[in-house]
C-alpha cells in the first residue's frame, strides 16, 4: 500500500508538471516606448569682434621655464569689448587666435575661440591673466601647457 501511495504521489507530481508545461505564461503587453527627452541643443559661443579700443602687451619674459621662439615674439591684445587676440607673427602659419576674457575674482579668465568652435557650457579656464600695472601674466591650464602653450609675462607697449 505504501508503494502504491508513493507511486500515486509521483504520478500526481508529474501530471502537475505536465499541466504547467502546457500553460505558457502570457507575454508582457507591449508598452509604447517613450523616447528619452532630447538633450538641449548646445549653444555656440559668439565671440566679440577683435576691434575697437585695445591695449597691446608684448612678451617680456618667461614665467617659470624656458619658452619657445614663437612665444618670445608673441603678443596679447586686450580689447575693451572683452575680446582677446593672441598673436604669433613668427610662426610659419602666422596668425591670431581670438577669444574673450572676463573678470573673475581679481583675475581675467580666458576662453579661446578655437577653430573647432566652443559652446556656452564650457568652463572659462583656458588661461588666467593677471594684470598688475603695465604687466600682464598669462598662465595656461595644465592640459594646454602639455600642448606647448607657455606661461609668460607680457608688458604693455
Amino acid at each position: 500500500m505504501t508503494t502504491s501511495l508513493g507511486r500515486l504521489a509521483v504520478l500526481a507530481s508529474l501530471l502537475g508538471a505536465v499541466g504547467c508545461d502546457r500553460e505558457t505564461p502570457a507575454a508582457p503587453s507591449s508598452m509604447a516606448q517613450v523616447p528619452p527627452p532630447a538633450p538641449a541643443p548646445k549653444t555656440r559661443i559668439s565671440f566679440p569682434p577683435l576691434s575697437g579700443p585695445s591695449s597691446t602687451f608684448v612678451f617680456e619674459r618667461q614665467l617659470s621655464y624656458p619658452v619657445s621662439d614663437y612665444t618670445r615674439h608673441s603678443r596679447i591684445v586686450l580689447f575693451d569689448n572683452g575680446a582677446l587676440a593672441l598673436e604669433y607673427p613668427t610662426l610659419p602659419t602666422a596668425g591670431t587666435l581670438g577669444g574673450q576674457y572676463r573678470q573673475t575674482d581679481g583675475a581675467l579668465m580666458v576662453l579661446f575661440a578655437f577653430p573647432s568652435g566652443r559652446y556656452s557650457d564650457e568652463a572659462w579656464d583656458d588661461a588666467t591673466l593677471r594684470l598688475t600695472g603695465d604687466s600682464l601674466t598669462i598662465e595656461y591650464e595644465e592640459q594646454m601647457q602639455h600642448a606647448d602653450w607657455e606661461n609668460a609675462v607680457y608688458v604693455r607697449r
